[in-house]
């Protein structure tokens, strides 16, 4: 009576606890069971998927052959793991690789030098040794026929521009700036203008132009170019030259700011520029 008793009791507590509260019947999957059955399921799979995501990662190296054939990009990217592993962990193995992988990307890259300086001497057209030449005294006749060119440009067009140059008594470098350009004017015949942005005249003419910092230079054109500036504080003549240069070139159409310091070719020179 008293074992029959207990039974009765366990199967009772057994069939309402939340494991097996019922007997579940999906008519579209088609499947039956107990809902204890289907909770037990349900953590061991979520037990089963925690320790697969806990397994380290294992990384299949690739043959040498494998890598020689590999791009710029993918060969970077393999060599980038090969060091992160060699200095965390320098084994002869790891160390081994790395070197290999660097072997492989010194030979590349001097296959590719090599291609180049031919394709550069059976190609001159794309040769650049013509316009930088690398021994001393080629660049000194580079250097040389392009500040002919500069100075014979600036001549031609120095009626047709003047200088305004915009001092402060409270500005130190004024007075040097006003030096500097009254002999680089003077020697090329461009009209200098000096105004002190301490008078009203002064400060408008400045505020209009577009004046941020005294003493400033800027350049205007009778060909109604837009006014830009050539020195700001102090520079030498020879860097005014080339900001003038360049800037005339640059606001009359010429050039374009993505060419503003490319040297002039020299191929061009002998013909003058326009």
């Amino acid at each position: 009576m008293f074992q029959t008793a207990f039974l009765v009791f366990i199967s009772l507590a057994w069939l309402s606890s939340g494991y097996c509260a019922d007997f579940y019947s999906d008519p579209q999957s088609g499947k039956e069971g107990w809902y204890g059955y289907q909770l037990y399921e349900q953590e061991d799979n979520e037990e089963a998927e925690v320790q697969e995501a806990q397994k380290p990662e294992i990384y299949v190296w690739p043959a040498l052959e494998e890598v020689k054939k590999l791009g710029a990009k993918a060969l970077g990217e393999l060599i980038d793991r090969a060091t992160d592993v060699a200095v965390g962990n320098p084994t002869e193995a790891n160390v081994l690789r790395w070197v290999q992988y660097m072997d492989i990307a010194r030979e590349k890259s001097k296959n590719f030098a090599n291609v180049a300086a031919w394709v550069k001497q059976n190609h001159p057209e794309f040769n650049t040794v013509i316009q930088s030449p690398y021994n001393y005294s080629g660049r000194q006749v580079a250097a040389k026929a392009r500040l002919a060119a500069m100075k014979e440009y600036i001549k031609n067009r120095a009626r047709k521009i003047a200088i305004l140059l915009f001092v402060a008594d409270t500005a130190p470098l004024s007075t040097p700036a006003k030096k500097i350009l009254k002999d680089f004017c003077q020697k090329r015949g461009i009209p200098l203008k000096i105004y002190d942005v301490g008078t009203d005249y002064g400060q408008i003419l400045a505020q209009s132009i577009g004046v941020n910092a005294v003493p400033q230079a800027w350049v205007i054109s009778k060909e109604g170019y837009r006014p830009f500036p050539v020195m700001t504080g102090s520079a030498s003549k020879n860097q005014i030259e080339a900001a003038l240069y360049r800037g005339l070139r640059i606001v009359s159409g010429k050039t374009d700011p993505q060419k503003y310091a490319d040297p002039l070719p020299i191929t061009m020179l002998s013909k003058g520029v326009e």
